[in-house]
């Protein structure tokens, strides 16, 4: 069951870093997406941001990290202990696909280029990329026309301006 919807409310999806050997077996040594430090920083700041807006974070990672703990990086696991605990922040369960979550949100937020985004956008939901490096390009054609937000200050204002417009979370 999806949990109950407490608005205003965004769900986030992320990418889960696999330790280094791991990733360069499945031939994914891209250091953006397996470098911890970027889903750490994408989750901490959407945690910061939405809980000083008044915002209901729900959380839904693609897999459970239960069932495959050994092959994620252990600094990911012991951060998203600790993120799971945060006031704001409602963990979806893994299990549910990813299109049933979308369907139930008006407003996702998930990693560059990741197809949460895309599949939130066909079902005409807000969709954002969030870049909490500053490195990926807005107009990047990676990102199917769906807006990509880069830095705490900017998602700040753009969470805001979609709270002050009385947009339906």
């Amino acid at each position: 069951e999806l949990p109950v919807i407490v608005k205003p409310a965004i769900v986030v999806f992320d990418i889960t870093p696999y330790r280094e050997f791991f990733s360069y077996t499945f031939g994914s040594a891209q250091n953006y997406t397996y470098n911890y430090k970027v889903p750490v920083d994408f989750l901490k700041e959407l945690q910061e941001v939405t809980k000083e807006l008044g915002i209901t974070l729900y959380f839904k990672q693609k897999r459970n990290t239960l069932n495959n703990y050994k092959m994620i990086n252990k600094k990911y696991l012991n951060f998203i202990r600790k993120f799971r605990k945060n006031d704001n922040v409602v963990e979806v369960n893994p299990g549910i696909s990813a299109d049933r979550v979308c369907k139930n949100f008006n407003v996702v937020l998930s990693m560059p280029f990741t197809s949460p985004g895309v599949t939130a956008s066909l079902f005409g939901k807000e969709s954002i990329y969030y870049d909490p490096t500053g490195t990926i390009h807005q107009n990047d054609r990676a990102s199917h026309n769906i807006k990509v937000i880069r830095g705490k200050e900017e998602l700040k204002y753009y969470l805001n301006n979609l709270l002050e417009s009385d947009f339906n979370f």
